[in-house]
């Protein structure tokens, strides 16, 4: 979305945020618990906190109905309506897209606006930054992937980064602390910090040394530190001694289905886990996404161009990025621009990211839930994008191609 008044595009939802008593959590799952934890986190860290938040989950088993989960009540949605209104509530939907469309058709019904009062889970972690800007102004970023290297073993045919295939790249050590040091500049919390874009156990020196450096000087500013490993890489014992640490958790993929490494160290790998109790989780993905990206120039118009970008960033899997160009303090929303402008792919325009050192924390939040000086990217005229709605074909996962492009920091 194009900006037109900068610094004030969600003043009027910044005010109701701000009087929110009540947080209604509409379905009793597990996916509600770190919702919940990161805004308590975030509401324990702020002195004189802005009011009280109450959650509320809404079931409609009637078995759930009066009792309590995760701590908290459960109320039937006869109930929610009738307490909706006497609240400035917000709503998150947690049950899933297959569930939750009549539930939605309700809630405009009944003038329950959606990214307004009411949000998805993946929607609420990226518009809590508006809640405790507004609320205690306070900048919290829900996550933030910060570059390190483009280290990766193996070579799948539908690779999410699959323009960086064969290019190998790392920051250095100066201007990765300069990233980190910026980030906490800016933003008082962060939810979570993700060190890509390769494998995570492919990081070498360059992740141990941001492991430590962040994890020594900002330990209490961040809840947790999330990496992203396949599976095929047993990790190195001084690696393995950054990650015993209760902030990081790892997602170690399955691939063992169509990766033959990953069937030979697949199982070496969750041992050495297990035996030095690092937190992780085992991930075995069903398909990938794939976009048309990079398959040419598209031919939409501006104002096509301008809402295709804001359904990427609220509804895909959007998030801010920063570190792709060495001595730069541009943050970016979307890795296809960082990845595609670095490879000299498309032509970067200075609008295409924000510059931390000079932007308004408000203009952070805004940039970064889908306004932009042009209303879009230069990516976006070179991506069907990849959010609701869109054609994006389901593929088996990691399928290999021919020609091995192997770590090279063993």
């Amino acid at each position: 979305m194009k900006w037109a008044n900068k610094g004030h595009e969600f003043d009027e939802l910044g005010l109701y945020m701000k009087e929110t008593d009540t947080i209604y959590l509409y379905g009793c799952v597990p996916s509600a618990r770190p919702l919940i934890e990161q805004i308590e986190w975030v509401s324990g860290k702020v002195e004189n906190a802005e009011g009280r938040i109450e959650f509320v989950f809404v079931d409609r088993d009637v078995e759930k109905q009066g009792g309590q989960y995760l701590g908290k009540r459960v109320i039937s949605p006869v109930q929610f309506y009738d307490e909706f209104i006497k609240h400035y509530g917000i709503v998150v939907m947690c049950i899933s897209d297959t569930n939750s469309g009549e539930v939605w058709k309700q809630f405009e019904e009944r003038g329950i606006h959606r990214r307004f009062h009411a949000y998805s889970v993946f929607e609420f972690h990226r518009y809590m930054s508006l809640f405790f800007y507004y609320r205690n102004k306070k900048i919290y970023l829900h996550l933030i992937d910060m570059f390190v290297h483009t280290n990766c073993n193996i070579n799948c045919e539908h690779c999410f980064i699959q323009s960086y295939r064969g290019v190998r790249k790392r920051i250095q050590f100066l201007d990765l602390r300069n990233n980190i040091d910026l980030i906490f500049a800016k933003a008082d919390f962060v939810g979570v910090v993700v060190f890509g874009i390769g494998d995570a156990f492919c990081g070498g020196d360059e992740l141990e040394y941001a492991l430590q450096y962040i994890t020594e000087n900002y330990s209490d500013r961040f809840m947790t530190i999330e990496l992203v490993t396949n599976g095929t890489v047993v990790p190195r014992e001084s690696l393995i001694q950054c990650i015993k640490n209760d902030k990081v958790r790892i997602a170690v993929d399955d691939y063992r289905e169509n990766v033959e490494l990953a069937r030979q160290n697949y199982d070496k790998v969750i041992a050495a886990l297990e035996n030095n109790h690092v937190n992780f989780s085992s991930l075995k993905r069903e398909y990938w996404y794939v976009s048309a990206f990079g398959k040419g120039t598209t031919s939409e118009k501006e104002e096509q161009l301008c809402r295709k970008y804001w359904n990427c960033i609220n509804e895909a899997k959007g998030f801010p990025y920063i570190g792709y160009r060495n001595g730069t303090s541009k943050l970016y929303s979307c890795v296809f621009q960082t990845i595609n402008a670095y490879l000299n792919l498309i032509e970067e325009k200075e609008e295409d990211g924000l510059d931390l050192t000079s932007a308004e924390p408000i203009e952070i939040m805004e940039f970064l839930l889908g306004y932009a000086e042009k209303g879009y990217l230069s990516a976006c005229t070179n991506c069907s994008g990849m959010f609701e709605g869109v054609d994006i074909n389901r593929v088996p996962v990691a399928v290999q191609l021919e020609g091995k492009y192997h770590d090279k920091t063993k």
